[in-house]
């Protein structure tokens, strides 16, 4: 079964075995790593993360690499606050942006993908 996001993969689809793009936070770099597994997690509410460059949709309980008094911290979605600093992809480089708003978004099928070797990858050009 395919897993839908835009610009993990020019087509918009992760399937087992396929190559997306991670982030390692440790150092701060972008690989492409295999998808080793995905399951369907069924039907959740989501959140709507934004910031300048975009935005995404997560559970409440996804952990974001953020950027919070000089230290790289996994922070649950539901605790990220406006002007977290976040990590956004562009042009091949790693910057990071402000959250900007954070909202309740409706219902969603959402997945649970493990990659190789990291698991924060890249989606809409943020980091997850």
């Amino acid at each position: 079964k395919s897993v839908e996001f835009s610009k993990v993969k020019a087509k918009g689809k992760i399937w087992l075995g396929d190559k997306c793009y991670q982030f390692d936070v440790l150092k701060p770099t972008i690989k492409t790593s295999k998808v080793v597994r995905v399951v369907e997690s069924g039907v959740s509410e989501v959140l709507r993360i934004k910031t300048p460059v975009g935005f995404i949709r997560a559970t409440d309980n996804h952990v974001i690499p953020t950027f919070r008094h000089g230290w790289v911290l996994e922070v649950k979605a539901r605790d990220l606050k406006p002007l977290d600093l976040i990590f956004v992809e562009r042009d091949n480089e790693i910057w990071t942006e402000p959250v900007i708003d954070i909202k309740p978004d409706g219902f969603a099928e959402v997945y649970d993908i493990t990659l190789e070797n990291h698991n924060h990858f890249i989606a809409n050009g943020i980091v997850v």
